[in-house]
């Protein structure tokens, strides 16, 4: 697996065999990094100071819950105020129309469901901005990057995609775990069968 992280502004990738990656993938984040405005943050109240924004990007059974979730262990275990979350966040009122939509519960044009997607980051922009000043440390199990990603794959111009991401909170550090789509493709099966077991 190659992980490319991005921060301050600078590409890196490392591999599990501790070479340098292929270039290919790391020209990905400077295009869609520039998606966002950086917000300047005064620092917080706290002790701490501002905590980090913190996403983790990839496909689909890439492995991003599970590296999010050792993430948020090893930063609680060293004492750091910090919290998971991730997108789409089910949990609100747009969360909902959007989990009805992925359980094929109702038919959206790729246009609105991308605009409710961007939504569905807006109205947590607020809580994300307080806890950052708060010193909490937030580790997102995606983002702006996916939305923009899906969305431009599926044909609509990739401006028209960034366009509603302006003024979002610019991470800190994006991580991307660069795994095979076929790995990806396995694991999922591996899950199905496995539930088909138990």
């Amino acid at each position: 697996m190659t992980v490319l992280v991005r921060l301050a502004g600078k590409a890196t990738s490392w591999s599990r065999s501790g070479k340098a990656a292929a270039a290919s993938g790391l020209s990905l984040f400077p295009q869609r990094h520039g998606v966002f405005r950086r917000v300047r943050m005064e620092k917080g109240s706290s002790k701490s100071g501002r905590g980090a924004l913190i996403v983790l990007e990839g496909l689909d059974r890439s492995g991003k819950s599970s590296q999010c979730a050792r993430l948020l262990s090893y930063l609680e275990g060293k004492g750091c105020q910090a919290e998971g979350w991730r997108f789409p966040d089910r949990g609100t009122s747009v969360g909902q129309m959007i989990s009805a939509y992925l359980a094929n519960e109702s038919q959206l044009d790729d246009r609105t469901i991308h605009l409710l997607f961007s939504a569905n980051r807006w109205e947590k922009r607020a809580l994300m901005e307080r806890k950052l000043l708060g010193g909490t440390t937030l580790i997102v199990d995606r983002y702006s990057y996916s939305g923009v990603a899906f969305s431009a794959a599926k044909g609509l111009g990739i401006e028209w995609c960034k366009a509603p991401e302006v003024g979002l909170v610019a991470p800190d550090l994006v991580i991307y775990l660069d795994v095979q789509p076929e790995v990806c493709h396995w694991f999922s099966l591996f899950l199905w069968a496995s539930n088909m077991i138990t």
